[in-house]
């Protein structure tokens, strides 16, 4: 059994995740996990969304225990709309990283993207 999500969202959850434990310091080894503020954090996704978009809650653990922190949601279009402990600048950049990455694969202009004409504004190339 799979979990079904549009790939522009997948793509970018996938480099947002790179964005959170980069700065993690090796203390957390687990591929949905992060460390932000001396706190160790994970992420569960929620159930399938009929649009594509994905779901879930971030959740905080203290001495073993966890406790759930906010939801959190990327468009299917791989807009963050919220992504708790994550920066804007974080999240611009997964956003770039991510939806560069879905139109080198499957072609398209990356100018006619309504996400990142919105972060490039005027920009004639894009280096990652």
């Amino acid at each position: 059994m799979g979990y079904s999500c549009a790939v522009k969202a997948d793509n970018v959850l996938d480099a947002l995740m790179v964005q959170l434990q980069v700065t993690d310091r090796g203390q957390d080894k687990s591929s949905n996990g992060w460390s932000h503020n001396g706190h160790s954090y994970f992420f569960e996704r929620g159930r399938e969304q009929s649009d594509g978009a994905i779901t879930g809650t971030v959740y905080l653990v203290v001495n073993n225990k966890c406790y759930k922190r906010r939801s959190i949601r990327i468009e299917p279009n791989g807009f963050i709309t919220r992504f708790t402990t994550s920066t804007k600048a974080q999240r611009q950049s997964a956003m770039t990283v991510g939806l560069c990455k879905f139109h080198e694969v499957f072609g398209g202009g990356w100018k006619e993207d309504e996400v990142l004409s919105r972060i490039l504004g005027d920009c004639n190339f894009v280096v990652i």
